[in-house]
């Protein structure tokens, strides 16, 4: 291998690495707002949780209600920390 192709390599890892960097970027900011995202309905879901508490719902509602704040919550606070979500 002369000096030449070990450059014209070099520049050609050099442009895959800044296109990773853009990808990882890109990721980074679409994880951020899916979070925001699930972290409102988290809210609305909890509100409702609540609220339901202060009516009288059918069941099959309140099993709705409950459902979809436990599987929120399970999304976003994971028994690991080192998996939680952080910005």
């Amino acid at each position: 291998m002369d000096e030449g192709e070990i450059l014209e390599m070099a520049e050609v890892l050099k442009t895959k690495y800044e296109e990773l960097e853009k990808i990882k970027e890109l990721q980074k900011v679409k994880l951020q707002e899916m979070t925001k995202a699930l972290c409102v309905a988290y809210g609305c879901a909890r509100l409702l949780d609540q609220m339901s508490d202060m009516v009288e719902l059918p069941i099959s509602m309140d099993f709705l209600i409950g459902s979809i704040r436990s599987t929120l919550s399970d999304i976003l606070f994971v028994d690991d920390p080192e998996e939680n979500i952080n910005f």
